[in-house]
């Protein structure tokens, strides 16, 4: 987790679309350029405490990790997606939205280090290794069957109270140490290497074949996956309705919806991937011309449609769908099966992707973004899609030390001497 100096003065910067509070502005008003959020109560305590060690959110709503593992959420809660129960209007017919930050339902005994937001629920990786989740289950995506078929939980806390474990039940695993979130459908990593998902399948998004050559359709708790590789795991990345996973040597395996080549295939040949298949890298990152070794995959990052991965010497390529500009690398329109370099000369080390936007990180500490900029997602201060990235202007005489995004809308959080 970040590391707080006390003699630094730190601030939180929001934008894009707010329509349900997500930003925890204080209001519902779209924000079109960075803007510094003013902390509610609930946040007013040490540096400590309220630093971000990442930022995230799903469909309107945001979920803040703390450096501390508290979890704070803002935005939409029709669907108890912020950890809190959700509160009618007084019209009888709607939800209450939160416009600040305040803290999930959890108990205060939990250390969590990892959240994932899908588009109403969140899944959460705890200290110990264990799985939280809370939100929407209408698809099974918490990976846990509720009591009286309940469609929701908003209140994972009380399950701990209930002594009912929050362990997303899978037989045979002690411990997960990584954990993704799609739109309706959640991945894990089990600290011996097996990968496991659940929630809906219906676009080959779970990974598993059933008898016949069918894809699973749904699974309301975690099943196995299999990789025809010994590499051992180390993340897992869900997009709208595909999944993927990096291995330690650098291998990429995709499957799931692969109607944009996000799954790495040309879509007229294969539009959806039932098992897991590796994906092909470019040729340059195999080379050794002048002596220099060969490029390797180090992390990745998924969109609704597209996916991005940065090598080993701090590069960005794309692939998937590119009609608003997601790839960042050409201004045409047609999607992109093959994985392309991405033009910005200096060194990446952080990147993430909203549903159809980019946020990459140098290492000088300034923010490119690129893509769909609707509601102003891109941070440039108008709403024209962006086709090639851009560094964020309101953000140049900032020092930003990291980077998140949720469906519409994004965050950075920044330091500066005292």
């Amino acid at each position: 987790m970040t590391t707080i100096d006390e003699r630094a003065v730190w601030a939180v910067w929001a934008w894009g679309a707010n329509n349900c509070g997500q930003l925890g502005c204080g209001h519902p008003e779209d924000l079109l350029a960075p803007t510094v959020l003013k902390m509610s109560d609930t946040m007013s305590e040490s540096a400590h405490t309220v630093w971000p060690g990442l930022l995230t959110g799903g469909g309107a709503f945001s979920v803040m990790l703390t450096d501390s593992g508290r979890v704070l959420t803002s935005g939409k809660n029709d669907c108890g997606q912020l950890g809190q129960e959700p509160q009618k209007c007084e019209d009888g017919n709607h939800y209450k939205d939160t416009l600040f930050f305040s803290p999930c339902l959890l108990s205060d005994t939990i250390t969590v280090t990892q959240v994932a937001a899908g588009w109403n629920f969140v899944l959460a990786l705890t200290g110990t290794g264990s799985i939280i989740s809370w939100g929407s289950n209408s698809f099974g995506q918490l990976g846990r069957v509720l009591s009286g078929g309940m469609k929701m939980d908003p209140t994972p806390a009380s399950l701990l109270l209930n002594i009912q474990p929050l362990l997303v039940p899978t037989p045979g695993v002690s411990k997960f140490v990584d954990v993704a979130a799609g739109l309706r459908h959640g991945l894990a990593i089990s600290e011996c290497g097996h990968v496991y998902s659940w929630g809906s399948g219906r676009k080959g998004q779970l990974g598993v074949a059933i008898p016949q050559g069918k894809s699973l359709l749904d699974s309301p708790v975690p099943v196995s996956l299999s990789l025809a590789v010994g590499d051992k795991p180390i993340q897992v990345v869900a997009g709208m309705n595909f999944s993927g996973v990096l291995t330690e040597r650098g291998i990429i395996f995709l499957w799931g919806c692969n109607k944009f080549g996000q799954c790495g295939v040309d879509p007229a040949t294969e539009f959806m991937l039932k098992l897991p298949s590796q994906l092909k890298l470019p040729e340059e990152m195999s080379r050794t011309d002048n002596g220099q070794k060969h490029l390797k995959v180090v992390s990745v990052a998924a969109g609704w449609t597209h996916m991005i991965f940065k090598t080993d010497n701090k590069q960005l390529y794309s692939w998937g769908r590119a009609d608003l500009g997601q790839l960042g690398r050409s201004t045409d329109l047609v999607p992109q099966h093959m994985p392309g370099h991405i033009a910005i000369e200096e060194k990446i080390t952080s990147h993430c992707c909203s549903s159809e936007h980019n946020l990459a990180l140098t290492d000088k500490g300034q923010v490119y973004s690129w893509g769909w900029n609707e509601h102003g997602i891109c941070g440039t201060g108008d709403e024209d899609n962006v086709f090639l990235p851009r560094l964020i202007s309101s953000l140049l005489d900032k020092t930003v030390m990291g980077v998140g995004c949720g469906a519409g809308h994004c965050f950075c959080w920044t330091m500066r001497p005292a």
